[in-house]
């Protein structure tokens, strides 16, 4: 409908154009020539504008490619979706990120382009990555932004999605399987349970101020260089220091890991590995118990860490025998518990 009154103003304004020729050509000639002149430059504008309505309209995106934006899920290339791989199969371009599988890429055609971000950069990067995707998509390009868990959850999805389609391109979002979602499934840890948890929150894991939502299930995203400053938000917000809790890290891939805790536990503790996903709530209590690891209590002798997931530590000292005896030989992922706030400042230093 709408084109076709574009095309009844087209012809509206051809007949006042000629009109209005006829009724200036008695006014001499230099004067019709400058009304003419005027007149054509308002007509070429007009004409101009509505073919670029008209385009917008009918989705013309001036040669334009297309922009997908395709969630990998959580690292086990299976898990992708039949709709996502069909946009890596179709695409000329592949931006991916550390949270994808290289080898799982190498089955494609497409250019494969890595836009892996590194901390404190992330936004003058994400800057530069819409501006990148931008330009191929304009050469005519099928771009795939491909990226970890699904792109609508702390993934800057949505401000790709607005820097493109400001520009005209056209954008599609193919849903992935967030990391939080398969935790629960591979770990058999319900997010909400009848009787037990009925609301379940996703939070961002680092930032000035950890937030506590009210939720029954928390999980924190991106959170492993702030284990205690969650621990202790989430003791100040009422939890209490016996709510269980676990940190996973890698999670879908073989090298998975787990390590059940509490929040009280986890207060003045240390966690290296990542990337890793904190679980928090009364339904880690289902699996808390089968799997709850072993806890070292150092004292000044060296031992076997391979069956150990968590070491404790009473004083300063102690950190300082340990680090003398393993030296730079401490696997990323022991979780490492201090008595005191002393006690972490030392084992920070790990």
């Amino acid at each position: 409908m709408f084109n076709y009154e574009l095309s009844i103003m087209n012809c509206e304004l051809s007949n006042h154009y000629h009109s209005y020729v006829i009724n200036v050509a008695n006014q001499g000639y230099w004067a019709c020539c400058r009304k003419l002149i005027i007149l054509q430059t308002v007509f070429i504008d007009l004409a101009t504008f509505m073919n670029k309505t008209s385009n917008i309209i009918k989705g013309d995106s001036r040669g334009y490619g297309k922009v997908t934006l395709v969630g990998f899920g959580p690292g086990d290339p299976d898990l992708i979706t039949v709709k996502g791989l069909k946009a890596l199969e179709n695409a000329d371009a592949i931006f991916y990120d550390d949270l994808t599988n290289e080898e799982f890429l190498r089955r494609f055609e497409a250019e494969k382009v890595y836009v892996g971000k590194r901390s404190g950069k992330h936004s003058a990067e994400q800057d530069e990555l819409n501006q990148r995707l931008y330009e191929r998509a304009a050469k005519g390009d099928n771009v795939v932004r491909l990226k970890g868990g699904d792109p609508m959850l702390f993934a800057h999805g949505r401000e790709e999605i607005d820097f493109l389609k400001s520009r005209s391109v056209e954008v599609e979002v193919v849903p992935g399987v967030s990391s939080g979602f398969a935790l629960a499934s591979l770990l058999q840890i319900p997010l909400t349970h009848r009787g037990l948890a009925r609301s379940v929150a996703f939070v961002l894991g680092h930032g000035q101020k950890i937030q506590t939502p009210n939720a029954d299930t928390l999980l924190y995203y991106m959170g492993g260089a702030y284990v205690s400053s969650i621990a202790k938000a989430l003791l100040e917000s009422g939890r209490s220091a016996d709510t269980p809790a676990a940190l996973v890290t890698n999670v879908s891939l073989p090298s998975q890991n787990a390590v059940y805790t509490t929040v009280g536990d986890l207060r003045y503790a240390v966690f290296r590995d990542t990337p890793v996903l904190i679980i928090v709530g009364e339904v880690v209590g289902f699996e808390a118990e089968p799997h709850a690891g072993k806890t070292l209590l150092f004292v000044d002798e060296k031992v076997d860490l391979s069956e150990v997931d968590k070491i404790r530590f009473s004083s300063p000292s102690s950190v300082e025998t340990f680090r003398h005896i393993y030296s730079d030989d401490v696997p990323k992922r022991l979780l490492l518990l201090a008595s005191d706030q002393e006690t972490f400042d030392a084992i920070s230093k790990i």
